[in-house]
């Protein structure tokens, strides 16, 4: 999927077609052993940058979101690049943005640390300082 959104947006930077499809339908029965949290991905070329939005039908706010963010920067990252365009914004929805008990205690000091520092991820260089906390 990923060659066609290139392929697509290298021929037609305005379209809006450009979708990665994570979530299929046979992941969607009752007995399905693992169901994808995210749903699709969308780039879009806006004002000669790459903006990646991202869909996810649910989504931890602890662990889910600390794993999750630097994977979607990354891999916005990785089509701008083989688009040699630079990158734009990550917009995030979530349908279902939770918090498990037993993670209660870890997401306030992930909070407290969120607020003390908050990443920027403009490059690649700035998520891999924030990964292994350079």
């Amino acid at each position: 999927q990923v060659d066609h959104v290139v392929s697509l947006l290298t021929n037609d930077p305005e379209s809006r077609r450009a979708v990665i499809n994570i979530n299929r339908p046979e992941h969607n029965y009752i007995d399905a052993p693992d169901v994808p949290c995210t749903v699709y991905f969308n780039f879009m070329i806006r004002d000669g940058k790459l903006n990646m939005h991202v869909h996810m039908r649910s989504q931890d706010a602890v662990v889910g979101l600390r794993n999750d963010l630097p994977a979607f920067q990354m891999f916005k990252l990785l089509v701008s690049d083989m688009l040699e365009m630079p990158p734009g914004r990550l917009y995030l929805m979530v349908d279902s943005f939770h918090v498990y008990a037993r993670h209660t205690n870890k997401m306030y000091a992930t909070l407290s640390e969120t607020m003390n520092n908050t990443p920027s991820f403009t490059d690649a260089e700035d998520l891999h300082k924030w990964i292994y906390r350079e």
